[in-house]
């Protein structure tokens, strides 16, 4: 069983070197893409991740050297992900010409550097010690909440920012142990679904939607007004814009704190659903 555990990474001075990092994985997931599109134009034909991994050693050498100092199994996954959206695209192609779906995927698309939030260690490149990570290409330790336990084997230690410029490293395990479940009391239900209310059980009773977004409307709006009359790119318009991501953040964590509650509760009081 694979798992995954997030945790936050505590608000350092030397944090603002990981956003460095992963600007420096986006310059390379550019280059990538540009230079595999242009290859395929060419010649008809796509370039094999290992080949990819070649050139990107060369550039090292002559024209990009300091992305030498970054560790070579994160930019491996780079070229990864762009292999796996690349085979999704020529794959969907196939099945929609076999007639198998009709859902279209498009060719892999440069993200904006707003967007490119995260880097993945797989087996090396840090060092990990109870509630801190050692990111050895820098020579940096950084502590995080350890709120929990890590068990099982971990696999890869993904590093993700998000929009309010907080820090978040995810562990993915394997042969994960987990807790015994809870016992069942042997009962069923039957729950439907609906827009007004969020669930009505076959007994009659009522689960209401919490209507989060609605409630902290009114502060949504104040802080997109306030956010539009800022110059854009200037440091009150990015106070501002951290400000409001912080706030759909909190609506977010509202709506999925709400609903594992909801399911916990649903799956010990019913054998099923």
């Amino acid at each position: 069983m694979r798992k995954a555990y997030k945790h936050k990474l505590q608000n350092q001075s030397n944090t603002i070197r990981l956003g460095n990092m992963i600007d420096d994985m986006w310059d390379i997931h550019v280059h990538v893409l540009l230079l595999a599109r242009r290859y395929y134009r060419m010649f008809g034909k796509n370039l094999s991740a290992n080949r990819i991994n070649k050139h990107i050693t060369k550039l090292k050498k002559r024209t990009k050297p300091h992305w030498a100092d970054l560790p070579s199994q994160v930019i491996q996954d780079v070229v990864l992900r762009y292999g796996k959206s690349r085979d999704a695209f020529f794959d969907n192609i196939k099945a929609r010409k076999a007639g198998e779906t009709t859902r279209k995927v498009g060719f892999p698309k440069i993200k904006p550097r707003q967007k490119y939030n995260s880097m993945t260690f797989t087996q090396a490149g840090y060092t990990l010690e109870d509630n801190r990570i050692k990111i050895n290409c820098i020579d940096t330790w950084f502590s995080f909440h350890k709120h929990r336990e890590i068990n099982g084997v971990i696999k890869t230690i993904t590093i993700k920012r998000d929009r309010c410029g907080d820090y978040w490293i995810c562990f993915s395990c394997e042969n994960v142990n987990d807790s015994e479940p809870k016992a069942k009391t042997g009962k069923s239900a039957g729950f439907d679904y609906g827009n007004k209310t969020f669930l009505t059980s076959d007994e009659g009773t009522k689960i209401e939607s919490p209507q989060f977004f609605k409630q902290s409307l009114k502060t949504l709006r104040s802080l997109n007004k306030a956010l539009s009359r800022k110059v854009k790119g200037s440091n009150n318009w990015y106070r501002t814009y951290r400000a409001l991501a912080r706030h759909h953040r909190k609506v977010a964590r509202q709506r999925e704190d709400w609903q594992w509650k909801r399911a916990d509760e649903l799956c010990t009081a019913f054998l099923a659903a």
